[in-house]
């Protein structure tokens, strides 16, 4: 009876161990499923939220260039704007200008020296100068001809120095001749000397017959080219 209780208790604990190896075996088992199943359900949503992400990425990106588009139209609708309010004022000014020649004012006619522009180019010490010349007539605009000179005045070593035009600009012909009936002017580049620092133009036109001589003094102010 002893040993087979022995051998029973042996056979007992064997099937306990068994069981109980079954039992753990088992439950890892189900821990290994859930745990793959988890990893698998957070590849899933991580796959998800990257899609998601490169959605959001590509909306800002969206976003940044219709904000870019925006600026951009904005820019040149500003610029149009801008160009437009530029050239009424400019055909403002001819209207007012070609007024001025059709309907005088009593203090206004004959030969005048109108307008004198200088502007800045692109090489530093040249300029563009338009002179302009205009003819008022309250009655009869009859054709007026002569000849008108420029004279350059500033400062150089600290004395007074006056230079004609042919002296800093290439001309054909000089004096410079004119005849109109109604306006002329008389483009061209000058060049600055060295060290010459200059404050005013003098402009005189001499007209032929009993026109006489008109004298006008310009003072230097250069404008953008």
């Amino acid at each position: 009876m002893r040993r087979l209780r022995i051998i029973l208790g042996v056979v007992l604990v064997a099937i306990a161990c068994t069981l109980a190896f079954g039992i753990g075996h088992m439950n890892g088992f189900r821990a290994e499923l859930e745990t793959v199943s988890e990893r698998d359900r957070l590849q899933v949503s991580f796959v998800e939220a990257r899609r998601e992400l490169e959605v959001l990425r590509q909306r800002v990106a969206d976003l940044m260039v219709e904000e870019q588009i925006d600026e951009e139209l904005g820019s040149r609708y500003r610029e149009s704007v801008k160009s437009f309010e530029t050239r009424i004022v400019g055909l403002e000014e001819q209207l007012r200008f070609y007024r001025s020649l059709m309907v005088p004012g009593a203090d206004r006619l004959g030969l005048r020296i109108e307008r004198l522009d200088l502007r800045r180019t692109a090489d530093e010490g040249t300029l563009r100068y338009k002179l302009l010349l205009t003819q008022v007539d309250e009655k009869k605009h009859r054709v007026v001809q002569g000849k008108v000179t420029l004279n350059l005045v500033g400062i150089r070593n600290g004395e007074t120095l006056v230079l004609p035009l042919n002296e800093v600009a290439e001309l054909s012909e000089y004096p410079m001749v004119y005849r109109f009936r109604y306006f002329q002017d008389f483009p061209g580049l000058l060049e600055l000397p060295e060290g010459f620092d200059p404050r005013a133009i003098e402009v005189v036109a001499e007209a032929r017959g009993a026109g006489g001589r008109l004298e006008r003094s310009f003072e230097w102010r250069v404008e953008e080219g």
